[in-house]
């Protein structure tokens, strides 16, 4: 596991993120170095290299044996790279039917069918299912489209009226753009502990 103050980069691994031929790498852990099948076309965004590093860098003292939440997943990276440095299950929530193909390839192909659950619905639905079959969280990360406010404040407060989805301490990050509806959001469960801009990104860390 990687020990080395939040504020400074690994350059070489974080470039390893970029892609590479149409691919994407895991940085760190068993699959490092490992290409991740990405979604045609412009209807995901890809979550950036620096800010991915930073969120692992954050939790890198609670990520091992951890059940991770991958939300709005796109290529499901960020839950692949939580498994590959040592979560031990991860749940994909995407409504993008090329999204959700593509997070089930990659499952495939790092042979992680064991560790994981892909679910092709819209967030709410699918955090209602999750609910009603009562998985608990450590590490949550929420990603959804930057011009979707609706949808950032129905995900936050469906998860801040559902606090059993995730366990003592756990760990909630939002990605979301420069200006966002996250800044208006009351929430009872969730304490925000920190707050950081990189390049047109911002991220949101919350405890419970």
């Amino acid at each position: 596991m990687l020990k080395r103050p939040l504020s400074l980069f690994n350059i070489t691994e974080t470039l390893q993120y970029i892609k590479i031929k149409g691919k994407m790498h895991i940085v760190a852990g068993k699959f490092r170095r490992r290409k991740i099948a990405t979604p045609k076309g412009q209807s995901t965004r890809p979550t950036s290299g620096r800010l991915r590093e930073t969120v692992f860098n954050i939790c890198q003292n609670s990520i091992e044996n951890s059940t991770f939440l991958d939300l709005c997943a796109g290529s499901g990276a960020m839950g692949l790279e939580a498994l590959s440095r040592g979560a031990s299950f991860c749940v994909f929530i995407d409504n993008n039917l090329n999204a959700f193909h593509t997070i089930s390839e990659n499952i495939e192909t790092f042979d992680t069918k064991k560790q994981t659950k892909v679910i092709y619905k819209d967030a709410l639905a699918a955090l209602k299912l999750l609910v009603q079959e009562k998985f608990v969280f450590d590490i949550c990360y929420i990603d959804p489209p930057y011009n979707d406010q609706e949808l950032f404040s129905a995900i936050l407060t469906f998860l801040d009226q559902h606090p059993h989805l995730f366990a003592k301490e756990a760990t909630l990050f939002i990605e979301s753009g420069l200006t966002s509806v996250v800044e208006n959001i009351t929430l009872t469960h969730f304490a925000q502990k920190s707050k950081r801009t990189m390049g047109h990104s911002t991220l949101y860390m919350f405890q419970a």
